[in-house]
C-alpha cells in the first residue's frame, strides 16, 4: 500500500501542464507550470504592451502614453508568456469621431505626410504620433471623404497589432488601396489612400525617374490611384510622394509619369480627377519652374489657400520639424490637393492647411537619424533613451485639405 502511494505522489509531481496540456480556453505557463485562462477578446481594437520572455515591466499608465485606454493585464497576452511580470492590453478610446457626410457633388481630400520613418533610422515619436493621428485628424474634419497618406513606412501606431488602417476602419474609414511596394527596392513607398466610400478600382505606379544619389533611390516612390464611388459619382484620386532633393528635373518627369499612368485608366472627361500628396515642390520658392511644369503636365490647377496657415512645412511653428532643423528657414508649401481641369472641373476649389496636435504635449525618446543595431521602439523612460523631448505636432508636415464642389 505504501509503495502505491509513493508512486502516485511521484506521478503527481512529475506531470505538469506542459505534459498534460490545459483545458480549452487556457494556456500553460511554462514558468509556473500552471494553466492560465486566456484573455478575453477586446471590446475595441487593441495592442499589447510588454516584451517576452524577459521581464514584462510595463504598467497600466503606459496606455495613456499612446493616447489609449488600459484594458487588462495578463502574463501571456497575444504572444509568449512573460518570465516575470505581466503584459497590459490597451484599447482605442471609446469616444469616436462623429463623422458627417458632405453632398455627393462635393469631395473633401486630405493629403498627409505623417513622417513615420523606420526605427532603423531614427526615433522621433513615430508610435506616439501615429497612434494619436487618426482621431485628431477625423475629429476636427468630420466630413472628409478621402485621406492620402505618405511616409507610413511601418504601418502606423503598433504596426503588428494596432496599425493605422485598423484605427481608421474603426472610425469609419474602411476602404484602402494597397501600400506602394516593389521587389526592386528595399523599402516600401509609405503611400496609400484611405476612403470613407467604396474604392471600386485601385492601382499603383512606381516612378522610373529617380535620383540614384539620394535615399529615395531605395524606396518605392510612386503614385497610388483609387476610383471612389460616392453616391452615384465616381471620383478618381491619386496620392504621391515625389523626389526629395536631388536633380531638379526629376519631379517634372514624375508628374509626366503620373499623367501617362492615368491615361491608361481611360477616365471619362465627365468624371473628376484629384491629385494629392507631398510633391516636394515649394510654391513660395524663388524658382517655381519645376512646379509650373508639373501642374502643366497634370492639367491641374493649384487652388487658392483658405485659412490662417500658409505653409505645410514650417520649423517656426512645428515642434517636430524644429527639432530636426539645424538652420533657421522660412516655411514651405510642399503638399497639395489639386483638381484636374481638363476633366470635369470643380465650380469651387480651395486648399486649407490643417494643424492637428496632441493635447497635452507628450514625451518621446528622441534621436534624430540614429543608426540602431537593435531597431525597435524605445520608451522615453527606458535606460537606453538618452534624450527625451515633449512634442505636440503629429508630423513634420501639416496636412492640407482640398475642398472641391462640382455641378
Amino acid at each position: 500500500m505504501k509503495i502505491i502511494l509513493i508512486f502516485l505522489s511521484i506521478v503527481s509531481v512529475v506531470f505538469t501542464c506542459q505534459d498534460t496540456g490545459c483545458p480549452d480556453g487556457q494556456s500553460c505557463n511554462p514558468y509556473t507550470d500552471q494553466c492560465v485562462v486566456d484573455p478575453p477578446p477586446p471590446a475595441r481594437p487593441a495592442a499589447w504592451l510588454g516584451d517576452e520572455p524577459d521581464f514584462c515591466n510595463r504598467s497600466p499608465d503606459d496606455c495613456k502614453h499612446f493616447n489609449l485606454e488600459y484594458d487588462i493585464s495578463h502574463p501571456k497576452g497575444d504572444g509568449d508568456f512573460c518570465e516575470n511580470g505581466t503584459k497590459i492590453r490597451c484599447l482605442i478610446g471609446e469616444n469616436k469621431p462623429e463623422l458627417e457626410n458632405s453632398p455627393d457633388n462635393e469631395l473633401r481630400v486630405i493629403a498627409y505626410n505623417v513622417f513615420e520613418r523606420s526605427f532603423q533610422i531614427t526615433w522621433d515619436g513615430q508610435r506616439e504620433r501615429t497612434c494619436r493621428l487618426p482621431f485628431e485628424l477625423l475629429d476636427k474634419n468630420r466630413d472628409v471623404d478621402v485621406i492620402t497618406f505618405q511616409e507610413v513606412f511601418m504601418g502606423g501606431c503598433f504596426a503588428e497589432s494596432l496599425n493605422i488602417r485598423q484605427i481608421l476602419t474603426y472610425y469609419g474609414f474602411p476602404y484602402f488601396t494597397d501600400l506602394l511596394e516593389s521587389d526592386d527596392v528595399p523599402s516600401n513607398g509609405g503611400i496609400f489612400i484611405a476612403s470613407k466610400w467604396p474604392i471600386v478600382e485601385q492601382d499603383m505606379h512606381i516612378y522610373n525617374a529617380s535620383d540614384e544619389n539620394t535615399w529615395d533611390w531605395f524606396a518605392a516612390k510612386g503614385v497610388s490611384y483609387a476610383k471612389i464611388k460616392k453616391g452615384d459619382t465616381f471620383y478618381h484620386v491619386t496620392g504621391t510622394h515625389m523626389q526629395a532633393g536631388g536633380s531638379s528635373d526629376i519631379k517634372p518627369k514624375q508628374c509626366q509619369e503620373t499623367a501617362d499612368f492615368l491615361k491608361t485608366k481611360s477616365i471619362p472627361q465627365s468624371e473628376p480627377i484629384v491629385y494629392s500628396g507631398d510633391f516636394n515642390l515649394n510654391q513660395w520658392s524663388s524658382n517655381t519652374e519645376a512646379l509650373k511644369q508639373c501642374v502643366q503636365f497634370l492639367d491641374a490647377e493649384i487652388p487658392p489657400n483658405e485659412g490662417p496657415l500658409n505653409a505645410t512645412s514650417d520649423p517656426n511653428t512645428n515642434d517636430v520639424l524644429n527639432l530636426t532643423t539645424s538652420n533657421p528657414r522660412p516655411g514651405s508649401w510642399l503638399d497639395y490637393v489639386m483638381p484636374n481641369i481638363a476633366h470635369k472641373r470643380p465650380t469651387s476649389a480651395v486648399q486649407i492647411v490643417l494643424k492637428p496636435i496632441g493635447t497635452p504635449a507628450f514625451p518621446v525618446c528622441w534621436c534624430e537619424q540614429c543608426i540602431s543595431l537593435d531597431p525597435d521602439y524605445i520608451y522615453p523612460d527606458d535606460e537606453d533613451c538618452d534624450r527625451v523631448e515633449r512634442i505636440q505636432d503629429l508630423s513634420d508636415h501639416y496636412p492640407v485639405l482640398g475642398v472641391f464642389k462640382y455641378d
